[in-house]
């Protein structure tokens, strides 16, 4: 069903008061979710618990702790946003998180930024969270489109996130713009948000910068949508072909 299904299902069946999403590749210490729910239980201004991140190997070689960039712990929601905005960092945040707010988003980028509009992050300074890097994870999957062999073609490039076969393989010749699709996840995070128009406005601000920064990937987004729809037609041509060799074949051998 793809990663995207069994994600969201598991916020469909979820009936508890906080939620983790778990990858099977990554490791927790066993006082992880105690001292997340601890913090969430004492703290109501809290919405997201987390623990400081240790990367390892595939065989669990010990490889650096990660610092996180980003403190969404301001009381200023202006403040938080523009730290998930602007900082780039990877999206170890999140361990556990206070869902009562009853937001949910295809990527943890964007629901960490809707989050952060309605409260504080909290880090726990011990390495409690392990994630393994490997070279069968998610964002190192090629697309379908490059690992065909093909007469020709626009590009090699392919996004950061995960292709979107990952998250439904129904999809395997589907359009994505993941860039464009966050600066829209980014502004309705925005415009749903409890907060006043004058934060709404100094938050819409932000996104103008983060145009600017992530003007490349925008462009390269059209890049691989360009590429993808060539990868479409030839696959749409090839199909045609072998179609009519099949029917002229059946046709010799029926005379």
């Amino acid at each position: 069903m793809g990663a995207g299904w069994n994600a969201r299902r598991v916020y469909e069946l979820a009936i508890g008061k906080y939620l983790k999403w778990a990858a099977v590749d990554d490791l927790v210490e066993p006082d992880l979710l105690r001292r997340c729910v601890e913090v969430l239980e004492s703290d109501p201004g809290c919405v997201v618990a987390y623990a400081s991140t240790k990367e390892v190997d595939e065989n669990g070689t010990f490889i650096k702790n990660y610092v996180t960039p980003m403190k969404a712990d301001s009381a200023d929601p202006v403040a938080r946003f523009r730290e998930m905005l602007l900082i780039s960092s990877w999206c170890y945040v999140g361990s556990a998180a206070d869902f009562a707010t009853g937001y949910v988003c295809q990527w943890r980028r964007s629901l960490l930024a809707r989050l952060s509009l309605i409260g504080r992050f909290y880090e726990i300074p011990e390495h409690l969270f392990i994630s393994r890097h490997h070279s069968a994870q998610s964002i190192r999957t090629l697309p379908v489109r490059l690992k065909q062999s093909r007469r020709l073609r626009l590009t090699n490039r392919y996004s950061v996130l995960p292709p979107p076969e990952w998250w439904d393989p129904a999809k395997t010749r589907t359009l994505t713009f993941p860039e464009f699709r966050l600066l829209l996840e980014y502004f309705l995070s925005i415009y749903r948000s409890p907060l006043g128009a004058g934060q709404k406005l100094r938050c819409y601000s932000m996104l103008l910068p983060w145009i600017k920064i992530h003007s490349k990937h925008m462009l390269k987004d059209l890049l691989i949508a360009a590429d993808q729809v060539l990868y479409n037609l030839q696959v749409t041509s090839t199909a045609s072909s072998n179609s009519q060799k099949n029917m002229s074949r059946s046709e010799r051998e029926l005379s």
